[in-house]
């Protein structure tokens, strides 16, 4: 039973530190979102949000969360690249895969 608890107990600690993780991340980027996306910050932080749930993204799929164009779609991801928020994994100049490296990195 003990042996159990121990189970237990580090456990929950090592959930209790990943959260913290998870939560410091998501203000840092939010701070850099605000602060240097001008007018799109809105869209940044659907997006920010979006990738919380998803960290694997197209900019089609960008396009659709954020109510976009496909250029401004376009513009955002790489805003998103410039931040280092997201990294191209595909290596092609289109259908191309981002993921949210940091926060999987924390898993």
């Amino acid at each position: 039973m003990k042996y159990f608890l121990v189970g237990i107990e580090k456990t929950s600690k090592t959930a209790c530190d990943t959260l913290g993780k998870i939560l410091g991340l998501k203000e840092k980027y939010e701070i850099e979102i605000r602060t240097t996306l001008g007018r799109k910050f809105t869209s940044g932080l659907t997006l920010m949000s979006a990738l919380f749930q998803n960290p694997v993204i197209r900019v089609k799929d960008v396009q659709t969360i954020c109510h976009l164009s496909p250029k401004a779609a376009g513009e955002l991801t790489a805003d998103f690249e410039k931040l280092g928020i997201l990294k191209e994994l595909t290596g092609f100049s289109r259908n191309r895969t981002f993921v949210f490296s940091d926060y999987l990195s924390l898993f």
